[in-house]
Order: C-alpha cells, then structure tokens, then sequence
C-alpha cells in the first residue's frame, strides 16, 4: 500500500487524525481540502489500527464515522463521499465519547499527581540527601517510521526491569518513576525521574549520559536517542532563579525539596494533554512510580 510518508509512522499518522478531526469539526476545512486529506488518512488509519488496541476518543469518533458510513476497507473511494453527511456523523461519534473519555483522564492525571508528589517527597523525607536525574528517552526520525506501540511498551518494560535489578547505570537507585507519552516530533517516548543514593552518587549529569547511552546503544540497539536536563547549564539557569530541582537534593533545605517536587510534575502535568497516548494496549499503563516501603528501609543515612 502506498502512503504518505509521514503516515507509515504509527503515531504520526493518529495525531494527523486527531488534527484533522479536530479541524474538520471546526470549520477549518471544508470542500477539495477536506476530501484530499480524508484520501490520505482513510488507507492510513486502515494500515496501522488492530481491534487489539484501544483508541483515545478521538480516533474511535474518527474510526466509528468511517464504518458508520461504511469506509471501513483501505482502497475506499473518499471522492464519493457525501461531506456533510461524514461530518454530521462524525461529530455524533465525537460528542457521544468526548466527555466520559477527558473525565477519565482528568481522574488519571489528579492520582498520578498525588502519588508522585508523596512518593518522592517520601523518599527526600527518608534520606539526608539524594540525587535527582531526569531523562527523556525517544527513539530517532528514521525508527519512528516503524515503531507501533508494541514495540514501544516492549522497550519499555525491558526499561522497568532493568531499573527493579538496580544494577549498572540504575545501581544504588532508590525509587524511580516514569511517563510514557506520544507528541508529533518525538513520536512514543518515555519520561524518566531517578532517585539516586546520595551518598554513593554525585556526578548527575554523568548518570543521565550512561542511562541515555544505555537506552540509545543498548537497549534499543542504535533506534533511541535521549536528553537529560541534568546539564551544568541548565542546572546554572535554574539555579539563577532559585528554582533548581533537580541534583543533589538536601533533606535539610526545604526550598530545594520544593522545587523538586515541582520539576517532577512535568510526568503528570494535566497541561501535557496534548502528549497524551492516542492508542494503548488493553490496561496498558501510562505511569508508574517504583514502591518504597520505609519500615523495610534500614539504613537510614
């Protein structure tokens, strides 16, 4: 089949969804442009769903519309598509589903929100100091094209696992937590927030290089890239500000714990809507913290 080539990406191709539904419903596009993209996204959407997956809401508002009408076949002819009869079905598909689906997240992200903010500040709390290292982990414009989601959460939970072993580049590692998210430029990636031991660890910025080149090289063999914002630079800007929140975190300084708590919330930030997964695996999760059970913490230093 031949496509666009942007829309051979799994995630590109529903985000170019999302927007021209988005659009469409708007009154953005109308007439030969409405037509020409519904041409390009209908083989698209075909080529890359699977009824295994489940769809935010705008792309099942997208999905019912098409076999509503019956345009549920890859080589459909959209030129005989009566327009506004597609759009008064979509926007039905749309407004039924739109509601309960925003709710749910906002439900999601209000937890999440809570359960990172008392998981670190617990860890802080527990230790005289700590390092904190922040890590996003992606993959490069040429493995975009055919990374699915899949593949994505199956990185992904080679990722977890390395972090519970705690050995390597995770070694001395007290607690963790993660976001996976999706955005045009960077496709499926990965949010990552690492506790360190304080005691044993200093150098953060070198931690956040090894777990970048452990994912890039390793891990997903040459198709990842990373950046740490744990950079003497941009630490040096934040610092400017008094809004560091990231490096050596004291349990003494209660400025620098707030500014921590405040960094992390870029996981969980209700504002990052808009990074929001649009396709998952069936209770497939999207966060994730690791557990810390202080009365089994002995050494307390």
């Amino acid at each position: 089949m031949s496509l666009s080539y942007h829309l051979y990406s799994e995630s590109a191709c529903l985000i170019h969804i999302e927007t021209f539904v988005f659009q469409a419903l708007a009154g953005e596009l109308e007439g030969l442009s409405l037509k020409t993209k519904l041409a390009q996204l209908i083989p698209a959407f075909w080529f890359h769903y699977s009824e295994q997956y489940e769809y935010a809401h705008v792309i099942q508002a997208f999905r019912d519309a098409l076999v509503g009408l019956e345009m549920n076949k890859p080589m459909v002819n959209s030129d005989a598509c009566d327009i506004d009869h597609f759009l008064t079905v979509l926007r039905t598909a749309y407004l039924k589903l739109t509601h309960s689906d925003i709710d749910q997240h906002s439900i999601n992200e209000h937890h999440n929100t809570e359960s990172l903010r008392y998981g670190l500040n617990t860890v802080i709390q527990h230790y005289s100091r700590v390092l904190l290292v922040r890590v996003d982990l992606y993959f490069s414009a040429q493995a975009q094209k055919d990374m699915t989601i899949h593949r994505c959460h199956q990185y992904l939970q080679i990722l977890l696992n390395r972090l519970s072993n705690r050995d390597g580049c995770f070694s001395n590692l007290h607690w963790w937590a993660w976001a996976l998210e999706q955005g045009l430029q960077r496709g499926y990636h990965i949010h990552l927030l690492l506790v360190y031991d304080g005691h044993r660890h200093q150098n953060d910025y070198y931690l956040g290089l090894e777990v970048g080149r452990y994912w890039r090289d390793v891990l997903t063999d040459g198709e990842g890239e990373f950046y740490t914002s744990n950079q003497p630079k941009i630490k040096h800007r934040y610092s400017l500000m008094n809004r560091l929140g990231i490096g050596m975190i004291y349990r003494d300084n209660p400025i620098a714990i707030e500014n921590a708590l405040n960094a992390s919330a870029y996981l969980v930030s209700p504002e990052k809507e808009i990074q929001m997964l649009r396709v998952k695996k069936p209770n497939m999760r999207t966060f994730g913290t690791a557990q810390f059970d202080v009365v089994r913490r002995r050494g307390i230093h």
